[in-house]
């Protein structure tokens, strides 16, 4: 969080970094070492557009979509959304 309280933009990578486990764990894919394994997935590239902050207490929704997934399904991209929850 900064001096504003708006959430350090690193936290939503992290964020991601679930939302694309509980992506996977959902669609079946078996992990011997379980979801939590950093090892899972080897990260390429990101790219993020910050549209608008949110800040510390806010509840975000996050949202999961595969792309482009390749021939031997070892490379695929994945696009994520974050919006404010609706209470």
């Amino acid at each position: 969080m900064d001096a504003d309280r708006n959430v350090n933009n690193a936290v939503y990578l992290a964020d991601f970094h679930q939302s694309r486990l509980e992506h996977v764990a959902r669609r079946g894919v078996w992990c011997p070492r379980g979801y939590q394994d950093d090892n899972l997935f080897a990260l390429a590239e990101h790219t993020c557009r910050y549209l608008a902050p949110s800040s510390y207490g806010d509840v975000l929704s996050i949202w999961t979509a595969a792309h482009a997934v390749g021939r031997t399904a070892s490379s695929w991209s994945i696009e994520f959304g974050v919006r404010a929850a609706v209470h």
